[in-house]
């Protein structure tokens, strides 16, 4: 038996059911998100966009649908962050040039 969705959407993917097709990277974004998975979640709805799969103007909905939840899980991590926002940009600001200054 099954434990969970992500086993399932593995043996589809592992045996190229559904790879043309957008629910596929849909259910495997939404198992993600709902384990917190975020970046899965992202690379996910990326890499059926990159594919241009079957009903890819759907998946750019269910993305940009993805994306303003992600938006306001930021907002809401900020509002209720001991660092005011103006350190928390400042500080992702020192971040980014570590990485691309370095």
């Amino acid at each position: 038996m099954c434990k969970d969705g992500l086993e399932i959407l593995k043996y589809l993917k592992s045996n190229n059911f559904y790879n043309n097709y957008y629910r596929l990277y849909d259910g495997f974004a939404y198992i993600y998100e709902h384990h917190h998975k975020f970046k899965q979640a992202n690379e996910s709805y990326l890499e059926g966009l990159e594919k241009q799969v079957y009903k890819v103007d759907v998946l750019k909905k269910l993305y940009k649908g993805f994306e303003s939840r992600m938006h306001s899980r930021i907002d809401r991590e900020i509002e209720n962050s001991v660092f005011s926002k103006e350190s928390i940009d400042a500080y992702i600001a020192n971040e980014v040039k570590k990485v691309f200054y370095i």
